[in-house]
C-alpha cells in the first residue's frame, strides 16, 4: 500500500557554507528576486559599479562621474528648503504651550526646522572634494535618502539570507492629531511585546527566533482630516507573518482585518527594489490626486503633526539581524568629482535659483534650476518668484537678537544672484 506524501518522510536538503563567499548556500530554497546580490563580495562589486554608473541619488564615498546626482540634491535642497519656509511660518503662528513640556517640543521642533532650512546650505570643495553638513532630520529630502541607502546597505546581507521573505502590514482605527502622538507609541510597544510573546513561544518549541524589520509610517485623510498610523514589517515567512497577524489582531480589538495585509515579494523586482519601500519615508506628506492625477502636498498643519508626533520616536526597529553598516550622514568625509578643477570654494546654495553658486565668480554648480514639479506643489508662480526669504530671515534674525539694534547688511553678491532671470537663465 502506498504511502499519501503527507505521511512520507521529509526531504532534507544539505546546508554548504563556503569561506570564500561568506554565505551559506542553500539548494533551490532562495527565491530569485531579479538581480539580487547573494554575497557580500557580490554586493561590493555591485557597488562600485553602482559609482561608475553613478545611478545613486545620494551622495556616498565615492566618484560621481556627472551633475546629474548635484542636481537631484539641489531639488531635493530646493523643496526641504519652501517646506521648512511654510513649517517656520506656521509654527511661530502656534499660540504659546500651555505647559512645559510642550513648550519644549516646540522649541525643540522650531530649531530643528531652522537645521534642515541650513542643512548643505554650503558646499566647501577642497581640491576636487564637496563636503557638507547634514542636519540629519525625518522630513529633510536629503538626509532622508541618505538613510535609506545606509537602512539598505545594512539590513541588505542579512534579508537576503530569509526563505521566504513577506510584507505585512498591519494597523488600527484612524486617530485625531491630538491622538497621534500617542497612538505611534502604543503601536510600536504593542509590536514589541507580539515579538516577546512569539519568540517565548518559538523557544518552547525549539524553533529559531523571530527576523524582521519594521517601518511605522503615517498617512494623512484630505477628506475626513484623519491620521492613518501604520506598520510596514519585512518578515522571513508566510507562517510568521499569519502567526503574528493573528496575535495583532487579539492584542488590538478595534483593528480591522480588512486593514491587515500580507504579500510575498515580487519576483519581478530585485531585493533591493523590495525593501526600499519600507526604507523610504517615514511619511509621504503629499499624495496624488486621482482625478487630476496630480500631486498635492499635505496641508501644513498636517505635516506639523506628523512630524511633531515622530519627535523622539524609532521609526525603524530590526528584530533578530544586525545591521552591518553603521555610517551616519554628517560623518561622510565628502565625496571627489571630476566635474570641478581643484580649487578652495566655498558654494553657496540659493533657494530661489535651486543652486549652489560660487559668490566670487557667480559660477553656478550645475545647470539647474526649479522644477516646474514643485513650483506647483508649492503653489510658486512664475512671474511671482519666492523673494520673501530674504525678508522673513532678516525679520526673524531682528526676533531672535532683540538687543541688537543694528543687523548685519544682507551680502550684495547673493542679492546680485537673487536679481538674475529666475527660470530662463542660469
Amino acid at each position: 500500500m502506498q504511502h499519501s506524501k503527507r505521511n512520507s518522510a521529509p526531504h532534507i536538503e544539505i546546508w554548504e557554507i563556503d569561506p570564500q563567499k561568506r554565505s551559506v548556500q542553500t539548494p533551490n530554497l532562495r527565491h530569485n528576486f531579479g538581480s539580487t546580490v547573494h554575497t557580500l563580495d557580490q554586493l561590493a562589486t555591485r557597488d562600485k559599479v553602482a559609482e561608475s554608473k553613478s545611478c545613486s541619488n545620494v551622495v556616498i564615498p565615492g566618484k560621481s562621474r556627472d551633475k546629474r546626482n548635484y542636481k537631484k540634491r539641489a531639488h531635493s535642497k530646493f523643496y526641504t528648503d519652501n517646506l521648512t519656509f511654510k513649517l517656520l511660518r506656521y509654527s511661530e503662528g502656534l499660540a504659546e504651550p500651555e505647559n512645559e513640556n510642550e513648550a519644549l517640543i516646540k522649541t525643540r521642533l522650531y530649531k530643528s526646522f531652522w537645521n534642515a532650512f541650513y542643512c548643505s546650505k554650503t558646499l566647501y570643495q577642497d581640491g576636487i572634494t564637496l563636503k557638507a553638513k547634514y542636519c540629519g532630520n525625518k522630513f529633510c529630502v536629503q538626509c532622508s535618502r541618505m538613510q535609506t541607502r545606509k537602512n539598505i546597505e545594512g539590513y541588505l546581507p542579512e534579508i537576503q539570507e530569509f526563505i521566504d521573505p513577506q510584507m505585512l502590514t498591519v494597523s488600527d482605527v484612524n486617530v485625531s492629531k491630538d491622538q497621534l502622538s500617542k497612538r505611534i507609541s502604543r503601536l510600536s510597544k504593542s509590536f514589541t511585546k507580539l515579538v516577546k510573546s512569539f519568540n517565548k513561544y518559538q523557544e518552547r518549541h525549539g524553533l529559531p527566533r523571530l527576523k524582521a524589520v519594521r517601518k511605522i509610517e503615517c498617512t494623512y485623510n484630505f477628506f475626513t482630516k484623519m491620521y492613518h498610523p501604520h506598520i510596514h514589517i519585512i518578515i522571513d515567512g508566510k507562517f510568521c507573518a499569519l502567526d503574528l497577524l493573528k496575535r495583532w489582531l487579539s492584542e488590538n480589538p478595534t483593528a480591522n482585518s480588512k486593514g491587515q495585509d500580507i504579500t510575498p515579494f515580487n519576483k519581478s523586482k530585485t531585493l533591493e527594489q523590495n525593501i526600499r519601500e519600507i526604507f523610504k519615508y517615514f511619511s509621504p506628506l503629499s499624495k496624488k490626486d486621482k482625478k487630476t492625477g496630480k500631486e498635492k502636498l499635505y496641508p501644513i498643519e498636517a505635516i506639523y503633526t506628523i512630524i511633531k508626533a515622530f519627535k523622539g520616536k524609532r521609526s525603524l526597529q530590526a528584530y533578530g539581524i544586525k545591521k552591518v553598516v553603521d555610517l551616519d550622514p554628517s560623518e561622510l568625509k565628502g565625496q571627489e568629482v571630476d566635474f570641478l578643477k581643484p580649487d578652495v570654494i566655498e558654494w553657496k546654495y540659493i533657494t530661489e535659483k535651486a543652486n549652489w553658486f560660487n559668490l566670487d565668480t557667480m559660477e553656478a554648480l550645475t545647470k539647474n534650476k526649479p522644477s516646474k514639479k514643485h513650483m506647483k506643489l508649492f503653489g510658486i508662480k512664475k512671474d511671482k518668484p519666492p523673494h520673501d526669504y530674504a525678508d522673513y530671515l532678516d525679520e526673524t534674525l531682528v526676533r531672535l537678537h532683540k538687543k541688537k539694534e543694528v543687523i548685519k547688511p544682507r551680502n550684495p553678491k547673493i542679492e546680485k544672484i537673487r536679481q538674475l532671470d529666475l527660470f530662463n537663465k542660469n
